[in-house]
């Protein structure tokens, strides 16, 4: 992926877009003070409490975002991570999105990923369903195809490996796709 000629530019326009996104929803009153009387109606609260955080808003935006970037584990991701490091990658099909689909359950869309490293491997951890509309040009189809039968069969919360190729035995494999594979201990 860092390879990839799009990758740099698309990455700082994901970062830009992420600050200048989260400022505006903590920190600005928006068009016709519209977040500042929703921050006000939040309250104290969980919610509150949330939309008055700019890390934890930062998070919830760039979720999102990262999947413009990339639609697999990105190698520079995983090369920056340090021994123990962890990060939070949200993994989608397109199934559901599309005009003709037929509704499928959130659970079926994708999932976020835990991914730690513990050298020389990623540990990987389900956490949660997740669905985010997918960006049509960023995406690959190969991975895009794994991914939507591997929700399509279920299973995703025994996953326990990230690998960063694709010959893992089909009996330890919960999804595989050029270059990367999750699966089973």
């Amino acid at each position: 992926m860092s390879g990839d000629v799009d990758f740099w530019p698309r990455l700082v326009l994901a970062i830009l877009a992420a600050w200048r996104i989260t400022h505006l929803l903590v920190r600005e009153d928006g068009p016709g003070a519209l977040l500042a009387r929703l921050r006000a109606t939040l309250g104290a609260g969980t919610w509150g409490a949330m939309f008055g955080c700019y890390y934890c808003m930062s998070l919830w935006v760039a979720a999102p975002l990262s999947l413009w970037v990339a639609t697999r584990p990105a190698d520079a991701w995983l090369d920056g991570l340090a021994e123990g490091g962890r990060l939070i990658l949200p993994l989608t099909s397109d199934k559901g999105f599309l005009a003709n689909d037929p509704p499928v359950p959130l659970e079926r869309r994708g999932a976020f990923f835990r991914i730690e490293r513990r050298t020389p491997q990623f540990l990987a951890q389900w956490i949660t369903p997740v669905a985010i509309i997918p960006c049509e040009s960023c995406r690959d189809p190969e991975s895009e195809a794994a991914l939507a039968a591997a929700f399509e069969r279920g299973g995703w919360e025994r996953v326990t490996r990230l690998y960063r190729q694709d010959d893992v035995p089909a009996d330890r494999a919960w999804v595989r796709a050029p270059g990367w594979c999750l699966a089973y201990a």
